[in-house]
């Protein structure tokens, strides 16, 4: 019963909304589930590239790609994926190796817990994304996020041991772990990085540090890295409710940006029901010394249960777990956690 009333209370745990910096914002639509992003910039202006997935009803996801300008979204065509593949977008980290400009996608496969975890890498050229391998392993029991470093290995956050466990969720149980797959690996070739963490949500990778936020634990750690891609030494570097995806201030490269899910309960409201707003927050944190200040916060009702956030030409970018949209924000000064201006 004690452990029941545990979980029941961090379920019902509810942050208060910081201040959020005065700033003009509009919907940019996209497919739904637009859960992950990254930065393309091989091509002139940059733009961004969405992971689509619709998660109520499980259905077959997308790639988009969003100009900076007013252009509307575009699916980008796959080619050369295997007949039986049904792709499911989650996480995603894109990554020049060896001339190459390689995607690489989580996809969970055609059911929401008995699907196929994989890490599938395609070749972006220009509006294609053209299948190069797949990648599965044991390790991958819950894959949430991925990194990828500068030679092409690339770490996987795995958010719980058995997937979709309500009670390693509830009661904050430390079973979730890090996989590291060095480079071109095969199935057998990826090994546990770390482990012993409460729901790690995202990973992040700059020279020889790791970066992983938790979203039971409330917290990024940053870890050193050793050659053989296992992770030590970890530094808590920030504390938030309900952390997830990490990016790297594209501005400030001491800085990284995180998305914050304040109210628990509201969130697995808004899972349930997309009139159900969720409230959000993203922060961005000094990956030295752990130095936060507010980006942006809202109660819902402009953007529900954001995922993750990046800044491209000084305009912030935010994305979601569910919603048909990311928010475009002209950003304000920014506010840290008293609310006083930069």
């Amino acid at each position: 019963m004690k452990f029941l009333l545990t979980a029941f209370l961090l379920i019902l745990s509810c942050a208060a909304l910081p201040i959020s910096p005065a700033q003009k914002c509009e919907r940019v639509p996209v497919g739904p589930g637009p859960e992950d992003f990254v930065l393309d910039l091989s091509v002139p202006g940059g733009r961004i590239l969405v992971s689509s997935h619709e998660r109520r009803t499980w259905e077959r996801g997308e790639i988009y790609a969003v100009d900076p300008g007013n252009s509307p979204a575009r699916i980008l065509k796959r080619e050369g994926e295997p007949a039986d593949l049904f792709f499911s977008p989650h996480g995603m980290d894109l990554r020049r190796i060896k001339g190459r400009n390689l995607l690489f996608v989580i996809s969970h496969g055609a059911h929401v817990q008995e699907g196929k975890q994989q890490v599938l890498v395609y070749e972006l050229t220009k509006d294609i994304l053209r299948f190069s391998n797949i990648i599965e392993s044991p390790l991958f029991t819950s894959p949430n996020d991925l990194a990828v470093d500068e030679s092409g290995g690339f770490y996987v956050s795995n958010d719980a041991h058995s997937r979709g466990s309500f009670l390693e969720m509830a009661l904050a149980l430390k079973r979730a772990s890090v996989v590291y797959c060095p480079p071109e690996a095969g199935n057998t070739d990826c090994l546990v990085a770390a482990q012993g963490l409460a729901m790690a949500n995202s990973a992040a990778v700059r020279g020889n540090s790791v970066f992983i936020s938790t979203t039971r634990s409330n917290e990024i750690l940053r870890f050193d890295r050793r050659a053989d891609g296992r992770l030590e030494n970890p530094l808590q570097l920030f504390q938030g409710p309900m952390l997830d995806n990490l990016f790297f201030h594209e501005d400030n490269p001491e800085e990284l940006l995180v998305a914050s899910h304040p109210s628990g309960m509201a969130f697995l409201r808004h899972a349930k029901d997309a009139n159900k707003p969720s409230p959000s927050v993203v922060y961005a944190v000094h990956t030295q010394t752990g130095a936060s200040r507010v980006l942006y916060a809202n109660d819902g009702k402009e953007i529900s249960a954001a995922s993750g956030a990046f800044l491209l030409n000084k305009v912030l970018y935010i994305s979601q777990v569910f919603e048909p949209f990311l928010l475009r924000c002209d950003r304000g000064a920014g506010f840290d956690h008293a609310g006083k201006s930069e």
